[in-house]
């Protein structure tokens, strides 16, 4: 996947999602859990709020998404 546009990461924006899915495209989290898969966003919705609070190196990291994807798991196996 080529990025049509390339530009300087200046807001963290709040995104939630219906769940975080393994990827062969994406590359966040890459190799965590499985060779040239990274986790994707399903179904991604801007809240509408900007984090003034936070800086661009603040936002989500690949081991952050992780564990999210992680207790997202737990969560589906305990109902």
């Amino acid at each position: 996947m080529e990025a049509d546009i390339w530009f300087e990461p200046e807001l963290v924006l709040e995104i939630v999602a219906s769940e975080i899915t393994l990827s062969p495209i994406h590359k966040t989290g890459l190799d965590l859990i499985r060779k040239s898969s990274g986790f994707a966003l399903r179904f991604p919705k801007f809240t509408g709020k900007i984090r003034y609070e936070k800086a661009v190196e603040d936002a989500s990291t690949g081991e952050e998404v992780f564990a999210l994807y992680k207790r997202q798991s737990k969560i589906n196996h305990e109902k």
